[in-house]
């Protein structure tokens, strides 16, 4: 789906120098500064088809920060979601951490300040999470069914199957280890000697 990259094709007088601006802002369009934007599509994609959904946090930055264009992405697993908020929070209905409005559309998302699995540290209030507006989120999963608000893992019809494969062969494993250990006691008499064989 993804390749070496989706760019953009840019048409008009001004393509080059918008072709220009891509390159040079591509190089600079993750928030965490490890990747350019076209490893930032390739792990939202690998996000999105282990966990069944990925977060995409839009970054405004400010001019002086000397970005080519001034916003950056930030991919966050799902886990930054707060799924544990549900019912009327600050005047919208929250179903697992999305914020609807009375239509239904998605007006924001409440997210750790962190990731729960970190440590909490020092320079956040308490680790909890907060409103975050739908404007600058992107919720990416593939939705097949209306009214779908959350992804689904790929392997997700076949995660109890596994288990219980994994389960499967740790019993065998345990019952060939056991077999391993049984050992036999047999006597029997030749003439008038007897001989013990283990």
């Amino acid at each position: 789906i993804i390749g070496t990259g989706i760019i953009p094709k840019w048409l008009g007088p001004e393509a080059k120098a918008f072709a220009k601006l891509w390159k040079e802002w591509g190089t600079q369009a993750d928030a965490d500064g490890q990747l350019d934007i076209y490893g930032l599509q390739d792990l939202a994609h690998l996000t999105a088809a282990r966990d069944g959904e990925v977060l995409i946090r839009i970054r405004p930055r400010r001019k002086e920060d000397g970005i080519a264009v001034p916003v950056q992405f930030q991919v966050l697993e799902i886990d930054w979601l707060d799924d544990s908020r549900n019912g009327r929070i600050d005047g919208y209905d929250v179903v697992q951490g999305k914020a609807y409005d009375a239509l239904g559309r998605v007006m924001g998302y409440y997210l750790f300040e962190q990731h729960p699995g970190d440590m909490v540290l020092p320079r956040t209030r308490n680790g909890g999470s907060r409103f975050v507006p739908a404007t600058t989120v992107i919720h990416y999963f593939t939705k097949e069914r209306p009214g779908q608000g959350r992804g689904f893992p790929r392997i997700a019809p076949v995660i109890s199957r596994v288990r219980d494969l994994s389960l499967y062969e740790d019993a065998e494993i345990n019952r060939k280890n056991q077999e391993s250990r049984l050992s036999v006691l047999a006597s029997y008499s030749d003439r008038s000697r007897t001989r013990e064989i283990t």
